[in-house]
């Protein structure tokens, strides 16, 4: 691709802001005409935000992943800036039908996640009569076991016959 013209930015990230996971953006830069930096933030109306930055010498496409936190339900914002302070504006590549095409900042969904249960047995078929062991995992969103959780287990037999 030539590397003379305006400058080409492709930004995507999710939608979607969860606590206690990686949020990941892909920036791809094409022309690049000399060498670029890339600010990436995530901010909330508290005082929650997270921020990374990538170098491009040259056209290409980079990935930056900034850890959020245990954050609390809020409004929060993405906002990508180029070097010398110039903000990459986000156009909506389809349905947008905002009267602004061009924003500032993308608004972001937080989704709160919540605990998972994770269950394992020892076996993966069972014949009638024998007896079923298992054990079962509490971990958070990130999956790190939770300590001295109580778990009330519910379990219903399913009888299939195989003819």
């Amino acid at each position: 691709m030539s590397t003379t013209g305006t400058p080409i930015y492709i930004v995507v990230a999710p939608k979607h802001l969860s606590p206690n996971t990686r949020y990941h953006i892909s920036v791809s830069v094409y022309r690049v005409s000399r060498p670029l930096q890339v600010d990436v933030r995530v901010m909330g109306s508290t005082d929650n935000s997270a921020s990374g930055s990538v170098h491009f010498d040259k056209s290409d496409t980079k990935t930056v992943s900034l850890e959020i936190g245990d954050w609390s339900i809020g409004d929060y914002t993405l906002e990508v800036d180029i070097g010398s302070g110039v903000t990459v504006p986000f156009k909506p590549i389809f349905g947008s039908t905002s009267a602004s095409i061009l924003d500032r900042h993308r608004a972001l969904v937080f989704k709160p996640t919540k605990t998972l249960v994770l269950i394992q047995t020892d076996k993966p078929i069972y014949k009638p009569g024998q007896l079923v062991q298992f054990r079962v995992i509490v971990v958070d969103p990130s999956l790190v076991p939770k300590v001295n959780t109580l778990v009330d287990i519910y379990i219903k037999v399913c009888l299939i016959l195989w003819h």
